[in-house]
């Protein structure tokens, strides 16, 4: 009865623990506007090409189920991924990849064959 009472403590205090210090590096990566290698959250532009030029940022705009979702305004948006047009149930691109990886479920890995596939398919028909 003890033993089970203190499993249960534990299994929550590492579960609370967890779950703050998640949303404690999600909160700092979107209030220090961290940019993504990937430019998923922001996106760089200038207004001329010259020799010295002015770098100004926007805000990348997710489309979510039935509204838009901007990431300068929360990290949380996320739509269904495509390549080429193809919908790739489960797997899930935002201004995070961390945030993605959370929404995403593994229907995606259902369709990894047809990635690979995919991918072999583009490879040859580049090298012809």
């Amino acid at each position: 009865m003890q033993m089970t009472s203190l499993k249960n403590q534990l299994t929550e205090t590492v579960t609370t623990t967890f779950t703050q210090s998640l949303r404690l590096i999600r909160i700092a990566m979107h209030k220090n506007a961290l940019f993504t290698i990937a430019t998923r959250n922001w996106q760089f532009f200038s207004d001329s090409p010259k020799a010295f030029v002015t770098i100004h940022t926007k805000p990348i705009i997710y489309n979510m189920s039935t509204t838009s979702c901007s990431c300068a305004l929360t990290p949380l948006c996320a739509q269904v991924a495509t390549i080429d047009n193809i919908i790739l149930p489960g797997l899930m691109v935002g201004c995070f990849p961390l945030e993605s990886l959370l929404k995403s479920n593994l229907n995606y890995c259902i369709i990894k064959h047809l990635l690979i596939s995919y991918r072999e398919i583009t490879i040859i028909h580049l090298k012809h």
